[in-house]
């Protein structure tokens, strides 16, 4: 799953891998181009919160979040993470990035 896929730069790069992608964004623009450029990828239009409610325990071999947490509110995080990490094979992957600081510090702290 590439969650928040936006353009879909990373969904391409997964598709080309040869992986079954199941990109998700909340912007029909955004997903529409990731259309265009990823065309063999599966495309959800919906609000990422709401994603663990259509998934099955133990379902997907990965979860990749490049930057798109940051859209939420803090107090949404947790109970999202929650519900995308039981969804996931054992053995599978949970990747996020998030910055690090406050919210006036955007741009000035690094990604981990």
């Amino acid at each position: 799953i590439d969650l928040g896929c936006g353009h879909g730069r990373d969904t391409l790069h997964f598709t080309t891998l040869g992986h079954h992608v199941l990109a998700v964004d909340y912007s029909y623009a955004m997903l529409h181009h990731a259309k265009t450029i990823a065309p063999h990828a599966h495309y959800l239009n919906m609000d990422m919160r709401l994603l663990k409610n259509l998934l099955i325990d133990q379902s997907v071999d990965g979860i990749w979040s490049h930057g798109s947490l940051s859209h939420l509110p803090k107090d949404d995080l947790e109970s999202l993470l929650k519900g995308l990490y039981v969804s996931i094979k054992v053995g599978g992957v949970l990747y996020f990035s998030v910055k690090v600081g406050t919210h006036d510090q955007i741009g000035q702290a690094g990604e981990v």
